[in-house]
């Protein structure tokens, strides 16, 4: 989230204080209401899932490159090529075959 993480910390610290200055309970807000102050402060919504998903910061110069591919939240990179995660699993596996077949070191 890089720069926005400020914001969304204190977005989500001002919707747990109380009017009657009592202390929250402790509590993690669910992905959805996380989502929700990203959409509000506008933050990039597909950093956003990416950092959500994997748990990492993301590497910018390789993100950068995959919207660059056209790769969307929904995408798999299967060695360099870009697929709908909704595809039929016969067109996957047929492109990890490419993948390995082009790996694979040629047989005796």
């Amino acid at each position: 989230m890089g720069p926005r993480f400020w914001e969304l910390h204190d977005l989500v610290l001002a919707n747990q204080r109380r009017d009657d200055f009592t202390r929250p309970p402790p509590e993690s807000p669910s992905p959805a209401v996380l989502r929700r102050h990203a959409r509000q402060i506008g933050a990039d919504l597909g950093l956003f899932d990416y950092v959500m998903a994997t748990g990492n910061g993301p590497d910018v110069e390789q993100f950068k490159q995959a919207r660059a591919l056209g790769v969307k939240p929904r995408s798999l990179v299967i060695d360099g090529e870009v697929h709908s995660a909704f595809e039929p699993p016969r067109l996957l596996r047929a492109a990890i075959d490419r993948a390995l077949a082009r790996r694979s070191p040629p047989a005796r």
